[in-house]
C-alpha cells in the first residue's frame, strides 16, 4: 500500500515511509478495507496518512469548537492520528459487529487518548456540526436590533399565563421586537402530538420545548412558554437547556381556587369526576418557583398591570 500512494501521490510525501513504519500491518489493512468500502474515492483517506500536516491543525481547531475547548485529551490525539482514526474505527466497528481484532490491534498502539475521542465521538451518533460556519446569535440579534430571551411561565392551568404571553407579545410587537409564544395549544397539536400526559411523557414534553425555545433565542427573538411545568425538576431541565442568563422564570402565582373558578376548559371540573387523571392542583401536585424572576398573581393584578412589569423585567420601554 505505501507503494500504491507513493504512486497516487506522484512519489513526494516522503513522511508516509516513516508512518507505515511505525504502524505497518494493521494500518495497511485498514487502508485496504476503508479504499475498497469507498471505491478508492475518499481522499481524506489520504490525509489521514499524512500524520502530521496542516490539515491535523484545522481538525483539531473545528472539533475544539464543536466539543467546547474543554477536552485536553484532544491535543495530543490529534497531533498523533487525526479525527478520521476515531471516525474509521467507530464506522467499522459498526459495519463488522466489532469482530475485526486487525482494528483493535490498530488502535491499542495508541490506546488512552483514541479511546476517549472515540467516546466523544460515539455520543454525537454521527452528527457533524456546522456551527463554526453558520451566522452568529450576535449577527442575528445585531439585524433585528434586539436580544434573545427566555420568559418561561409557569402556574396552575387557567391561571393565566397564556393571556399575559399574548398580551405581552401585542405590547412587543407595537414597539417592533419580535416575539415567539409557545403553549399548550400551539406545541401539542403539532410537535408534540405524540405525548400524553404520563410522567415521562410530561417530561419529554417540556424537554422538545425548551430545545425548540432555545432555538428562537438563539436567533434573537423573545420567546415566551407557557405551560404548567409543575415540577422544579422540569423547570430546572427547561433552564439547563436554554442556558441560565438567557432563562427567567415567570410564576402566574393565581390562586388554585380562582383558577377553579374560572376552569374556561372545563377541565377542573372533570378531574373533580375523575374524568382526568394526574391534573395538577387537583389529582397531582404543583411545586411552586422558590425564586421566580417575577411573582404574578392575576386574581390581584391586572393583566395591565402584570404586562408593564414584564416590559421592565426586559427593560422595554
Amino acid at each position: 500500500m505505501l507503494r500504491q500512494d507513493r504512486r497516487r501521490l506522484g512519489n513526494k510525501i516522503k513522511s508516509l515511509s516513516v508512518f507505515y513504519f511505525v504502524l505497518r500491518s494493521p494500518c495497511t489493512t485498514l487502508l485496504r478495507q476503508d479504499r475498497q468500502r469507498l471505491g478508492n474515492k475518499n481522499k481524506s483517506l489520504s490525509a489521514f496518512y499524512f500524520v502530521l500536516r496542516s490539515p491535523c491543525t484545522t481538525l483539531l481547531r473545528q472539533d475544539r469548537q464543536r466539543l467546547g475547548n474543554k477536552n485536553k485529551s484532544l491535543s495530543a490525539f490529534y497531533f498523533v492520528l487525526r479525527s478520521p482514526c476515531t471516525t474509521l474505527l467507530r464506522q467499522d466497528r459498526q459495519r463488522l459487529g466489532n469482530k475485526n481484532k486487525s482494528l483493535s490491534a490498530f488502535y491499542f498502539v495508541l490506546r488512552s487518548p483514541c479511546t476517549i475521542f472515540a467516546h466523544i465521538m460515539d455520543k454525537q451518533e454521527n452528527i457533524y456540526p456546522i456551527f463554526d460556519r453558520m451566522l452568529q446569535r450576535e449577527d442575528k440579534e445585531e439585524l433585528l436590533h434586539q436580544k434573545g430571551v427566555m420568559l418561561w411561565f409557569t402556574g396552575l392551568s387557567g391561571s393565566g399565563k397564556s393571556t399575559i404571553a399574548i398580551a405581552l407579545e401585542r405590547e412587543l410587537h407595537k414597539r417592533g421586537l419580535l416575539c415567539r409564544i409557545l403553549d399548550g395549544d400551539n406545541i401539542r397539536s403539532g410537535i408534540n402530538a405524540n405525548l400524553g400526559f404520563s410522567a415521562d411523557d410530561r417530561r419529554e414534553n417540556i424537554r422538545r420545548v425548551a430545545e425548540v425555545a432555545k432555538l428562537f433565542v438563539d436567533t434573537g427573538i423573545i420567546t415566551i412558554a407557557a405551560f404548567v411545568s409543575p415540577t422544579e425538576e422540569l423547570r430546572q431541565l427547561a433552564e439547563q437547556i436554554i442556558g441560565k442568563d438567557d432563562f427567567k422564570e415567570i410564576y402566574v402565582s393565581t390562586p388554585i381556587e380562582e383558577c377553579e373558578r374560572r376552569d374556561v376548559k372545563g377541565l377542573y371540573a372533570r378531574a373533580r369526576r375523575g374524568e382526568v387523571k394526574n391534573f395538577t392542583g387537583i389529582s397531582a401536585p404543583f411545586e411552586a418557583p422558590q425564586h421566580p424572576a417575577l411573582n404574578l398573581d392575576t386574581s390581584k393584578l391586572p393583566i395591565e398591570e402584570s404586562v408593564q412589569q414584564l416590559l421592565h423585567l426586559l427593560n422595554v420601554k
